[in-house]
């Protein structure tokens, strides 16, 4: 994901920077990218049955957890969750 992003970034923008962190990009281009492939990855954790209830336990956090980073990013330009709900009249 940090390379799709990055070279992604590269071809967007023509500009040969890189962003602070991954969830920056969230204010890129590469927004609809981003938050894609986080769900993608959260909907295959959901679906994943592991070997023992840990890791089932496991892969329903980490769905949880990556539906909150691409539903709910953290960015400088917005101070409160589902600011950019907000932003659009919502």
């Amino acid at each position: 994901m940090p390379i799709v992003l990055a070279v992604g970034g590269f071809i967007s923008t023509g500009s040969l920077t890189l962003e602070s962190s991954i969830s920056s990009y969230y204010d890129t281009p590469m927004r609809d990218v981003f938050v894609g492939v986080l769900l993608v990855l959260g909907f295959f954790l959901l679906a994943y049955k592991g070997y023992k209830p840990i890791d089932n336990i496991a892969a329903t956090l980490g769905f949880v957890f990556a539906l909150e980073v691409a539903l709910c990013p953290s960015s400088g330009s917005r101070q409160a969750p589902f600011g950019h709900l907000a932003s659009r009249g919502w």
